[in-house]
């Protein structure tokens, strides 16, 4: 297949790309950033209908991967409308794209943030969306663009990720696992947000990129979460990392970030029974490769 990535330079995008390359896809990558990997690369906004459809004009991919997106909930707590921008308006130049150029597959990555606080771990797919940040409605706009419209021109999967974590995920995102490594490293302390009692779903990057290229080539359209189906509380972040450094590391709490969800983790059963998927890379395993990675 010729797939097209958007996002593809990120980390979900690089590995993703990495995935579909040794399955022998064709690929192309849309981003603002440049690329590690050797793929054609257009260096462009999503949000700019004009140049992504002709992009799509001149590639005609087979299936999308829309991994772009801006995926920060405190910069859309501060910034609405520039969230408004990069997922509403980016997930529709890339929908519109699909749709007049002959697109067959558009896979869409979503959020744990589309149910808010309001759902009850575990999370399955048929709980009301109730999100409580504007990234999370900018997340469920997108999903209900595809599944009320869109479907009636191609097929579709709407992956709803948990927490993805990885070697090559930046410490300046605010990712959890990756900032808490970077400054256990630098500072020989943790700064954790609450009191850490906050659950979250983590899933390797690795794994994330092998279930990419699964749904690309699955022809039923869906929506399913993907996640370990596992809770871990952030305070269990602190002791591994603890543990793996095997050195002293104090702690430092802060107020709660606004728009933050206390309890997020799925049930994977959906994903796990259609894809015959499970994550193989366990949450100690993944801590020591980001270790690993930050002091290299």
């Amino acid at each position: 297949m010729k797939v097209l990535v958007t996002g593809g330079s990120g980390l979900i995008g690089t590995a993703t790309t990495q995935a579909l390359l040794a399955e022998g896809h064709d690929v192309v990558n849309v981003d603002r950033e440049p690329t590690r990997v050797a793929v054609r690369h257009y260096n462009l906004d999503v949000a700019d209908a004009v140049a992504v459809r002709e992009i799509f004009e001149k590639e005609h991919p087979d299936a999308v991967l829309h991994l772009a997106a801006q995926i920060s909930v405190p910069s859309s707590v501060a910034d609405p409308l520039r969230d408004m921008h990069d997922n509403i308006q980016g997930a529709l130049s890339v929908f519109e794209a699909a749709r007049h150029t002959g697109t067959r597959r558009v896979v869409l990555a979503s959020s744990a943030a589309v149910y808010g606080n309001g759902a009850v771990p575990p999370i399955t797919e048929e709980v009301p969306l109730e999100p409580n940040s504007p990234y999370g409605v900018s997340k469920v706009a997108g999903e209900l663009y595809l599944r009320g419209f869109y479907r009636e021109f191609f097929t579709y999967a709407v992956l709803r990720y948990g927490n993805v974590y990885g070697p090559q995920q930046s410490y300046q995102s605010g990712a959890v696992i990756a900032k808490m490594v970077h400054d256990a490293l630098t500072e020989q302390c943790i700064h954790v947000d609450g009191d850490g009692t906050q659950e979250r779903d983590f899933v390797h990057v690795r794994d994330v990129a092998h279930l990419n290229v699964l749904v690309l080539t699955n022809p039923q359209s869906f929506v399913a979460n993907v996640g370990s189906g596992r809770p871990v509380q952030i305070m269990d972040i602190v002791r591994v990392i603890r543990e793996e450094l095997g050195q002293s590391v104090t702690v430092q709490h802060h107020p709660t970030r606004p728009g933050d969800i206390h309890a997020s983790y799925y049930d994977a059963a959906r994903i796990q029974r259609l894809l015959q998927w499970k994550p193989s890379i366990s949450l100690r395993e993944g801590i020591r490769q980001v270790i690993e990675a930050q002091r290299r």
